[in-house]
């Protein structure tokens, strides 16, 4: 029992990172504004907290590798600026996906059948901005941080 659900959780992150890689590189060729690669409408992040809320948490690691690869492949893995800001957007994915979820399933209920105008709008809030605002300001407070140690490097200060 135990290893059929073990092999029940790697097939399930193993298919949400198929999912997620895909849907981000899609994202990215059709949506992403060049020269930011910055994309308005990321699908991966709706992806993975449905995944979240249709198979639990302990499909996070997936999210995770997902992103960290897109990442990668963006912005290389030369230097510790890319290393750094690589590792932060898996965390900041994962994060959402996590926050979404526990947000969702404990305000709303697990399984809510969303029959009623209140619980749509409160999942559509807590899923949406809610659940991304915390890891939107890890992503500017890392962006402004490796652009402020950038800077000092350059200048031969440092704090």
């Amino acid at each position: 029992m135990q290893q059929r659900k073990v092999l029940r959780v790697i097939r399930d992150n193993f298919l949400l990172f198929l999912v997620y890689y895909l849907a981000g590189h899609l994202s990215m060729e059709f949506l992403a504004t060049p020269p930011s690669n910055a994309a308005a409408i990321w699908p991966p992040a709706g992806i993975s907290l449905a995944a979240v809320l249709a198979c639990g948490y302990s499909v996070l690691p997936a999210v995770f590798i997902g992103d960290l690869v897109i990442a990668m492949e963006i912005f290389g893995f030369a230097d510790f600026s890319a290393i750094v800001f690589s590792l932060m957007v898996g965390f900041q994915a994962c994060w959402a996906a996590w926050f979404g979820g526990f947000l969702i399933n404990g305000l709303l209920g697990k399984n809510n059948p969303l029959l009623d105008n209140r619980s749509i709008v409160m999942f559509l809030l807590l899923g949406g901005p809610v659940s991304h605002i915390g890891p939107s300001v890890l992503a500017i407070a890392t962006e402004l941080w490796l652009d402020e140690a950038a800077n000092a490097e350059k200048s031969g200060s440092s704090r």
